[in-house]
């Protein structure tokens, strides 16, 4: 027997280069849904993850000068391992931190025990292939990889990369990493159907759909202290359309900040972009460019209560994805926060978020690149206001049946079981 808990049942290995604690902007709250859904059901997890690091990106202070460490969150084992350090959001740094991760991870092996299950979460297949490889082959066991962004094809959608022999080897690379696996598991059946240019076989792709925690994000009152404290202007008699989370490329901000100058002039619209990466400066400079005083832009925020205040200061949420075909395939997670705290939504896009808006009745789907669609849509709520929170209201009633914490825990159970 090794040095871990000594509860019966199988023992999960997670690999996550982000895992909590929750720092808004480093994508650690699917991680953790998922490791702790797997502990709720009776399995044991060890997660080998990388050092937290605080909002602006700094190491905290009690993981300074180390090379790693184990701790315990709960039921989860943690076992964290040095990686180069990310004091700023850009697709370098994070090349460089996935890298790193990659060969830290490693090290980490020896210390992990006995495990039953091999679950690699984060970062992107193709750079879980080694750590992934090293630890299923060398235990023999299982290994189910996740997939949220369809590699190789978010990088040449961006046109990330352009060279022709380069393209072949991230192609190359990533079907690797798809074939190491035993079983894949993806967030939509959209993104299953795309993994099939990859996989041969339909029964090798799981698909447990993403949660959220309804005991978290919940619809609240803020006072005016609070908005206060957030340096926030009051809400009466202001309409807020809200952005809230990464300013990635996977976003057109572009046509918030156009909409927002079509909308100048109603004094009573009020937008805020909250959130943090490598679009920041962008979103910042465009804004002061065009003078625009009915944009609010705000960054990174210490807790996830923060988080919360600032969905439920809104009165509408967009989601404005970028023309990219592989963002179609798939949803962020925001959406069900969103949804969650009853606030409507407004969404471009070509693919999955428009099929569930409109399935769930929650909000209004416009065409990506379109500011004067958005634009009405954020009009005809505003002048709308019953109809929104409606829409609100139908949103938290669709998680809570399709998207809850409760059901992923089913789902992950039903799969990890099937494998062992």
């Amino acid at each position: 027997m090794d040095n871990t808990m000594s509860e019966k049942g199988p023992r999960i290995c997670i690999l996550s280069a982000r895992f909590w604690p929750y720092y808004p902007r480093y994508g650690t709250a699917h991680p953790f849904t998922l490791a702790q859904s797997l502990v709720d059901t009776g399995f044991r997890v060890v997660v080998v993850t990388s050092f937290p690091r605080d909002i602006d990106g700094k190491m905290l202070p009690e993981y300074r000068f180390k090379l790693m460490t184990r701790e315990n969150l709960g039921d989860i084992e943690i076992i964290r391992v040095s990686v180069l350090p990310l004091d700023r959001i850009g697709l370098i740094q994070k090349l460089a931190f996935n890298i790193t991760f990659m060969v830290t991870s490693l090290f980490a092996y020896s210390k992990v025990g006995d495990f039953d299950l091999l679950f690699g979460i984060d970062p992107d297949a193709p750079f879980l292939l080694f750590p992934s490889y090293i630890y299923s082959r060398l235990k023999k066991v299982k290994y189910l990889l996740l997939v949220t962004d369809l590699w190789p094809d978010v990088v040449f959608d961006y046109n990330l990369v352009s060279s022709k022999l380069l393209k072949r080897i991230i192609s190359k690379w990533s079907t690797l990493s798809y074939d190491l696996s035993d079983k894949i598991l993806t967030i939509t059946n959209d993104l299953k159907k795309s993994m099939l240019r990859y996989v041969e076989d339909p029964d090798d792709i799981a698909v447990v759909e993403l949660a959220v925690d309804l005991s978290v994000f919940q619809p609240q009152g803020l006072s005016e202290q609070e908005l206060v404290l957030m340096d926030l202007p009051s809400k009466q008699d202001k309409f807020v359309v809200l952005y809230s989370g990464s300013m990635s490329i996977m976003y057109d901000f572009d046509v918030m900040i156009e909409a927002a100058s079509i909308l100048r002039d109603y004094k009573d619209i009020l937008f805020v972009i909250r959130g943090q990466g490598e679009q920041s400066q962008h979103i910042i400079d465009e804004v002061a460019a065009r003078g625009l005083e009915n944009v609010m832009v705000r960054g990174v925020v210490p807790n996830i209560e923060d988080v919360v205040k600032y969905v439920n200061y809104a009165d509408v949420c967009v989601i404005p994805l970028a023309r990219a075909s592989s963002e179609d395939i798939t949803h962020p997670s925001k959406l069900f926060e969103f949804w969650s705290c009853g606030k409507p939504v407004i969404v471009a896009s070509r693919g999955e978020l428009t099929k569930l808006v409109k399935k769930s009745g929650a909000g209004i789907a416009v065409e990506v690149d379109s500011p004067q669609q958005l634009v009405d849509s954020i009009l005809q709520l505003n002048n709308n206001r019953d109809t929104g929170s409606k829409m609100g209201e139908t949103g938290r009633r669709y998680v809570d049946s399709r998207f809850s914490t409760h059901i992923m825990e089913k789902n992950m159970r039903d799969l990890v079981e099937s494998m062992l």
